[in-house]
């Protein structure tokens, strides 16, 4: 009974915490702290994708748009990762040329996944997000992110 009662009370910690964070999300968009509205980064979380050999990561990209959601914002959203390939400053652009683009068309928050694709020798230390709007005004948003040690 008592390993039923522990079992029952994690799961159930677990589900708090996680409605903990999807109260915060929302919060953020209706009403950030900071009290500042328009087109903001709200997460960035890369992780392994398969195993350290194959240089594969998933990221996942979530994009909020703050206090006021009367316009809806259209653009594009570009990855950057930088580091080191073969002893030399290297960039690798995700989504690549030839793959297709993440759109922006949204009036309260988007979501982006996908999985990158490293060279095996190539050595991430950062990434950069650069989100380049159409409307309802033209604008670049760009914010660096240390590459997670995983």
């Amino acid at each position: 009974a008592y390993q039923e009662l522990d079992r029952s009370l994690k799961e159930s910690a677990k589900e708090i915490n996680r409605l903990r964070e999807e109260v915060s999300f929302y919060r953020n968009i209706i009403s950030p702290g900071n009290k500042v509205a328009g087109l903001k980064i709200e997460r960035l979380t890369v992780d392994r994708a398969g195993s350290p050999a194959d240089n594969h990561y998933r990221y996942k990209l979530v994009l909020i748009q703050a206090l006021k959601h009367d316009h809806t914002i259209y653009g594009r959203v570009r990855l950057e990762v930088n580091g080191a390939q073969g002893g030399r400053d290297a960039m690798l652009v995700f989504p690549a040329p030839n793959e297709k683009p993440h759109n922006i068309n949204f009036k309260y928050f988007q979501e982006f996944e996908g999985v990158m694709k490293l060279p095996r020798n190539f050595e991430p230390s950062a990434v950069k997000v650069s989100i380049t709007t159409t409307a309802p005004a033209a604008q670049t948003l760009e914010q660096n992110h240390a590459w997670p040690k995983l």
